[in-house]
């Protein structure tokens, strides 16, 4: 969902500000300089150059004489975290073109504009994305990292239904994930959780939890699928790996006379 809900062009001299926004703003520059001020920043921007802002931050905008510049709000919930950032719109000027169509539309009292500004909100999302990862200051492999992170034990977690929230096509997002760490999400994620759960079963109370609530905590509802994974990965099932440390019971052999206790 990256629906647009706020444009406004603003032509030469001009000062506005925001109060914290609970959408990302865009500040896209067409024309001489425009200045944007924010409690942390000052940015300087070019023409055919953007500043992203992040939701609740307070920001001014500052055109010079003769600057053109457009002011565009997304509701972004599918739109990884990024703080402050200044990015560089050469590559055909998508970005600017998108703004640009936005600003018409969301003016006009077109039918059905709400889906076109669905779409040209999605499209300028993927591309910043793309800018952002490009530019160092957001990846999407580090945003893939970050959310199988934080679900390790979430049963309820899909990789696909995740993927299918992200801004840019998800088969797209995992090659680019594959291509840059050697692995897929599915097999990071398995991984994640096997080792949490090698670490339950290794702990001097891992005789205090059942197989079942160890693999329910690892992101296993069934615990019979988890014993499977967790031998092929350890070569050992769970129960077998928490009794790795055991010692063996050796049967005490008393000599009875001159015989052996295990010969009676």
């Amino acid at each position: 969902m990256n629906d647009i809900v706020f444009v406004k062009k603003y032509d030469a001299l001009t000062e506005e500000k925001f109060k914290k926004s609970p959408y990302r703003s865009i500040i896209y520059n067409f024309l001489c300089e425009t200045c944007v001020k924010t409690d942390c920043n000052t940015f300087k921007i070019s023409p055919n150059n953007l500043v992203v802002i992040p939701k609740n931050t307070d920001f001014t905008i500052e055109n010079t004489e003769g600057a053109c510049s457009i002011v565009l709000q997304i509701e972004d919930e599918s739109f990884p975290t990024c703080g402050e950032v200044l990015l560089h719109d050469i590559d055909r000027n998508l970005i600017g073109a998108s703004v640009k169509e936005s600003e018409i539309y969301y003016n006009s009292e077109l039918f059905g504009k709400e889906t076109i500004l669905d779409g040209l909100g999605g499209l300028i999302a993927a591309c910043l994305v793309f800018k952002i990862g490009k530019s160092g200051n957001l990846s999407i492999v580090k945003v893939i990292d970050e959310t199988l992170q934080a679900n390790i034990g979430n049963c309820d977690f899909k990789i696909d239904d995740f993927f299918k929230t992200l801004p840019i096509n998800g088969d797209y997002a995992k090659k680019i994930y594959k291509n840059q760490t050697g692995r897929t999400p599915k097999e990071y994620l398995i991984k994640l959780r096997l080792n949490k759960a090698r670490a339950f079963l290794s702990g001097r109370d891992r005789f205090d939890y059942t197989i079942k609530q160890i693999a329910a905590v690892c992101g296993y509802k069934d615990p019979l699928y988890f014993s499977k994974q967790f031998k092929k990965r350890f070569l050992s099932s769970p129960e077998q790996y928490a009794h790795r440390f055991d010692k063996p019971i050796v049967k005490n052999k008393t000599p009875i006379g001159n015989v052996i206790e295990d010969d009676i």
